[in-house]
């Protein structure tokens, strides 16, 4: 049996909250290495097979690590980690994309405690995770654990009682957008001095606008270019709002590690796990 896919969106009343849930069943015959982008969402993975070895690139002494069962992913802003996934081994798992404030919004942990870095899912939020990972697993159908999240997650809201920001609005303006925006206009319409702005910015999200800015038109690039593969980086350069190819070459180096033209070939467009990467779905149009 082949590689299963499928998303799904949460209930309307996580949409400001959450992108969407995915789910992946896979036979790894080969071992694969699958390199974690820079990204601008937050990523709670449930894992209910074999698990992933994860290689921390920072540390290029480490070796590759066992990855718990279940884990948080923090918003990745370059390049710090490579999944690989062993041979002969069968990958399940079921990851619930956060927007860059829903995250907060929901758990009430700072973003900023986890940017850069990935955590095992009791160890950071608690056994109340751990024994809704129990039930999920019992859940053969991603409706049905989609529909098991979504009340849970609006409990959780129900619980915590948000207080939406406008930083939210400012935060989906930014990745909304497939040009850098002016962040003292942004900030003079979300009522806030620029400092005060950046400083409550990065409370919510965990990262500066200006970096979120980054990661978002490092996303477009790749959504620009799988879309209409004959494009030219030139092309998409101007129409990300880069200075030129060069700045674009800087900022892909910068971010992945990697050229454009080789994150594009080593990326695996044919589709292969897609939901890593979040190449092949535009979030505003799921």
């Amino acid at each position: 049996m082949g590689p299963i896919y499928q998303l799904i969106k949460p209930e309307s009343l996580l949409e400001d909250h959450i992108y969407f849930y995915t789910y992946f069943k896979s036979f790894i015959p080969e071992d694969e290495c699958i390199y974690m982008m820079p990204s601008s969402d937050i990523k709670l993975s449930f894992n209910f097979a074999d698990c992933a070895f994860i290689k921390d690139i920072r540390e290029k002494s480490l070796a590759p690590v066992k990855t718990a069962a279940h884990v948080i992913l923090g918003l990745q802003t370059k390049r710090n980690f490579d999944l690989i996934l062993k041979k002969n081994t069968l990958y399940n798992s079921l990851v619930v994309f956060f927007k860059p404030h829903g995250f907060y919004d929901i758990f009430n942990i700072s973003p900023a405690s986890i940017t850069d870095h990935y955590f095992s899912l009791e160890g950071k939020a608690g056994k109340e995770l751990t024994e809704l990972a129990d039930k999920l697993s019992r859940i053969g159908y991603l409706c049905d654990q989609a529909t098991l999240l979504n009340n849970y997650f609006i409990k959780k809201l129900e619980q915590i009682q948000v207080k939406r920001s406008s930083i939210a609005f400012a935060s989906q303006s930014i990745l909304s957008s497939a040009k850098t925006l002016n962040l003292k206009k942004l900030a003079c319409d979300c009522n806030l001095s620029p400092r005060q702005f950046e400083r409550i910015f990065k409370e919510f999200v965990g990262i500066s606008a200006m970096k979120l800015q980054s990661i978002n038109r490092f996303e477009t690039c790749l959504k620009l270019k799988e879309r209409i593969p004959q494009k030219k980086w030139t092309n998409i350069a101007f129409e990300a709002g880069y200075t030129d190819q060069m700045h674009l070459v800087r900022e892909f180096k910068k971010l992945s590690l990697l050229t454009p033209s080789s994150i594009h070939w080593k990326s695996g467009i044919d589709g292969k796990h897609w939901h890593f990467l979040r190449k092949l779905v535009d979030v505003n149009n799921v």
